[in-house]
């Protein structure tokens, strides 16, 4: 499967969704370059993107709905980054204690349309 799969992206190469480089289907470039969204008002949400820039809306979108797992691998370097970097920042505030992580359960529904859980799959 390995052989056929490198095959596939010699004659298919997959390109950055944002600068077309070669390699993946969103660079870690790019990704990183993302104007990072704002802070909600209740400071314990952390969002990491604007998730209305192009390139970070297509890459979702190519991940929820056209199977592109390969992006919930450079989703979830990026969010365990920011994760340990929150998680230190709070650590060291005297009223800190066992944080809490909460994913965004997929329905029943969209679970049986795409085959996949992609909260999961980052998660991974």
């Amino acid at each position: 499967m390995k052989f056929f799969n490198t095959i596939l992206n010699v004659i298919f190469p997959v390109n950055c969704i944002s600068c077309r480089k070669t390699g993946s289907d969103l660079c870690r470039e790019c990704l990183l370059g993302s104007p990072a969204a704002e802070r909600e008002s209740a400071n314990w949400i952390f969002p990491l993107f604007d998730y209305h820039h192009p390139p970070i809306k297509k890459s979702i979108w190519l991940l929820k709905y056209k199977g592109k797992k390969k992006l919930a691998n450079t989703f979830a370097e990026i969010i365990y980054g920011k994760i340990i970097e929150e998680l230190s920042e709070l650590s060291m505030m005297s009223n800190f204690s066992n944080p809490i992580l909460i994913p965004i359960p997929l329905s029943k529904k969209r679970y049986r349309e795409r085959g996949y859980n992609q909260a999961q799959l980052i998660c991974e």
